[in-house]
């Protein structure tokens, strides 16, 4: 068996930026080219441009179906932008566009290349500038920082003329007093549907999340949480359904609850209905720098 371990070389500006991010060819494979990304920042440290190409097996599309071509060249751009005129700077912009193309050749160019329409987009943001009032009180609040709008249309495929263009989707994100998220409510054309609802206790901590809330079905996906008196979630529990098709058709459905259990700040553990031999317990680990949660 040979290896294919691949060495990868970073690239850092003056104040500690990852600017370059570089994968050499293989020496042991042609399957695999080199891997590159490049990453641009602002004066406030802040990301406002990346860049990155592969080529690697195509293992995507039929390869007869292309004339044979072996490799699948991949580019992706994407490109943040900040408002610069209010103080609050925040990210109104995020424009991306991912081509892949196969070919024959590591070294062959990009051109007439394909959009990968599913990782290929632009979001416009807007924020809160008025804020509101209290229910029932003279007293208002403001949420500079809160998103209240998402504008998205797709890229690199000549979108969009006009505001009722199908392809573009309007989400108004819904925040309650306290600066917590609760609902998502999108817009295609005329239509909206709420597409995850979201409930806060009065100590802003979780309870429940609404997976699917435009559903007519009242047993629909429901996440729900509880706390022990110090205020830390111990148990999660996911009442979801699972849909079995065969051919494009539905031939069944089946509801189940999942439990997850928190024993510690360190662990997640999932609670399996029937013990499987050497598999009677599935765990996450969580690693910390003192009280904040980095990885799991």
């Amino acid at each position: 068996m040979q290896n294919y371990r691949k060495t990868s070389h970073t690239t850092y500006d003056c104040k500690y930026h990852i600017v370059w991010i570089t994968k050499p060819s293989s020496t042991t494979s042609d399957l695999i080219d080199s891997v590159n990304y490049n990453f641009s920042y602002d004066n406030f440290n802040r990301l406002t441009s990346a860049s990155g190409s592969y080529t690697g097996p195509n293992d995507v599309v039929n390869t007869q179906s292309q004339g044979g071509n072996p490799f699948l060249k991949h580019e992706y751009n994407l490109d943040l932008t900040y408002d610069a005129q209010d103080p609050s700077r925040n990210f109104i912009n995020k424009t991306q566009t991912h081509l892949n193309k196969p070919v024959s050749d590591l070294n062959e160019p990009m051109e007439n290349a394909s959009v990968v329409k599913n990782n290929s987009y632009q979001l416009d943001y807007t924020y809160d500038d008025d804020g509101g009032l209290i229910a029932g009180s003279n007293y208002g609040y403001t949420q500079p920082h809160a998103v209240r709008e998402i504008k998205e249309q797709p890229t690199g495929v000549n979108c969009c003329d006009s505001q009722d263009d199908p392809r573009i989707k309007n989400q108004n994100i819904k925040h309650d007093a306290n600066g917590n998220l609760t609902k998502v409510i999108e817009g295609i054309g005329e239509e909206e549907i709420t597409k995850i609802h979201y409930l806060w206790d009065e100590e802003n901590r979780l309870m429940a999340v609404d997976l699917n809330p435009y559903s007519e079905e009242s047993d629909h996906p429901i996440a729900t949480y509880t706390y022990d008196a110090g205020g830390e979630r111990i148990i999660k529990y996911l009442y979801q359904q699972v849909d079995i098709h065969s051919n494009a058709k539905d031939v069944g459905n089946a509801r189940k609850t999942e439990t997850y259990i928190y024993p510690d700040g360190m662990i997640t553990t999932k609670v399996l209905k029937f013990i499987v031999r050497d598999q009677a317990l599935s765990y996450t680990k969580h690693y910390h720098i003192g009280s904040q949660r980095v990885a799991k």
